[in-house]
């Protein structure tokens, strides 16, 4: 794990409390899409709302995986024009949908890839598997195309750095503390299991 300061770390995390990319994930970059393996502290990224902003921390975590912590797999425009990806469980996907506002207020929700799930195009993996995944932080919490999919960057907090291994953890709070980003304030509102039922049950969200 690398900061902007050039800090090194290697470390595991328990991914689930954690929101991550998987290797080979290709980013929108300032010039093009580049895998998610290739970035670095400063990197351009695009987002959503902020134009191009540069990567302050990248986490990297390689780990045995299986049940409720296997990676969620999308099929190709699972949920609009996207490529075929996989993303941590509660990595939560920007979804834009007229009813998430007539129902909670914003057109625009986040929801953890693990309440997406309909076992057709949007599947939890079976078995053990090895996942490498890679942690993206900015000084604000983000909406980055991962694979043509809309997807939030690392959002710190108590829950979350808490579950990370020590190094891992001291590395990321020292960024944390540098650049007071213990308060990051969520990029859109974020749906629980429940509300997330409620929308996929009522609009066409997901494909068919």
């Amino acid at each position: 794990m690398e900061d902007a300061d050039g800090n090194t770390d290697v470390g595991f995390v328990t991914l689930s409390a954690v929101t991550c990319f998987t290797s080979g994930t290709l980013i929108n970059t300032e010039h093009r899409a580049r895998s998610v393996d290739s970035l670095v502290p400063g990197d351009l990224i695009k987002t959503l709302d902020h134009h191009l902003r540069p990567l302050l921390w990248v986490g990297r975590s390689h780990q045995q995986v299986q049940g409720k912590d296997a990676p969620i797999d999308f099929d190709e425009s699972a949920l609009g024009a996207h490529s075929a990806t996989s993303i941590s469980p509660l990595h939560r996907e920007l979804i834009t949908n007229p009813d998430a506002a007539l129902f909670f207020g914003s057109d625009e929700v986040l929801v953890q890839a693990c309440d997406l799930t309909n076992e057709r195009t949007i599947r939890q993996r079976t078995g053990p598997h090895t996942v490498t995944y890679f942690h993206l932080l900015f000084d604000r919490h983000e909406i980055v195309t991962g694979d043509g999919l809309l997807s939030e960057s690392f959002q710190p907090g108590h829950q979350i750095t808490a579950s990370f291994e020590a190094p891992l953890r001291s590395s990321l709070k020292r960024i944390i503390a540098a650049r007071n980003l213990s308060e990051m304030k969520a990029a859109r509102p974020s749906l629980g299991k429940f509300k997330a039922k409620v929308l996929i049950t009522h609009a066409e969200v997901l494909a068919a």
